[in-house]
């Protein structure tokens, strides 16, 4: 996944204006592949926490189609935190997702989440990792000021 500079800034923007609460929502890509825009959850937004609803990410996903655009992943915010994710994050996305956090400072990291081993479920389906496992289930981009580019094979 790339992401141009001008982007990041809106997305920091996005993220300023919803401190001390968690932005979130989608990230969208043209057929090379590039991220393109993305479209903010209008709410309602949560402390330490983000949920979108289904019936919104459906209809994103459709007016994406129409758009011509594909779904490149997702992203949220930890207003007051580093850009590192937490078990809320992974139960927060499908295994093979691709997303962005955005951190305090001006910090980003892209990640991908890997498979959850089902060792790591309860019977729900509920992620149980600590963060001491966190590096076995995510691939990092990198964490850089929102000035520089990062790229994350898709």
């Amino acid at each position: 996944m790339h992401l141009e500079p001008w982007l990041l800034e809106r997305l920091e923007g996005e993220a300023s204006r919803a401190a001390p609460l968690e932005c979130c929502g989608l990230l969208w890509a043209g057929d090379n592949g590039e991220v393109r825009g993305f479209t903010p959850y209008p709410g309602p937004l949560f402390r330490h926490r983000f949920v979108m609803a289904d019936e919104w990410l459906l209809k994103q996903y459709y007016l994406g189609r129409a758009r011509e655009e594909r779904l490149a992943g997702y992203y949220h915010s930890h207003p007051d935190s580093a850009p590192d994710p937490s078990p809320a994050d992974l139960r927060g996305h499908p295994p093979g997702a691709t997303f962005l956090i955005l951190g305090a400072g001006g910090t980003y990291k892209i990640v991908r989440l890997l498979e959850i081993p089902p060792e790591d479920r309860t019977d729900g389906g509920q992620v149980l990792v600590d963060h001491s496992r966190l590096d076995e289930l995510l691939e990092v981009a990198s964490v850089v000021d929102v000035e520089q580019e990062s790229d994350l094979p898709t």
